[in-house]
């Protein structure tokens, strides 16, 4: 599915993650760096997510209709 995704020039490229962990001699997961190249784990985390906020907008609509 990768290779054809590729083909139609949807994505550039891909990593076989566990053929990447097995050539550094990753011991464990913690040791996995969720994206090569981009922002930090923790700015990740910290992020806002939208759907959490239109989810307390709507309950906090709801309660004043009530």
């Amino acid at each position: 599915m990768l290779d054809s995704a590729i083909a139609e020039r949807i994505i550039i490229n891909y990593k076989n993650i566990m053929q990447d962990c097995l050539d550094n001699k990753i011991q464990t997961v913690l040791d996995i760096p969720y994206f090569d190249d981009e922002l930090e784990q923790e700015e990740y985390e910290d992020l806002d997510n939208p759907f959490e906020s239109e989810d307390s907008i709507e309950v906090s609509r709801n309660c004043k209709d009530n």
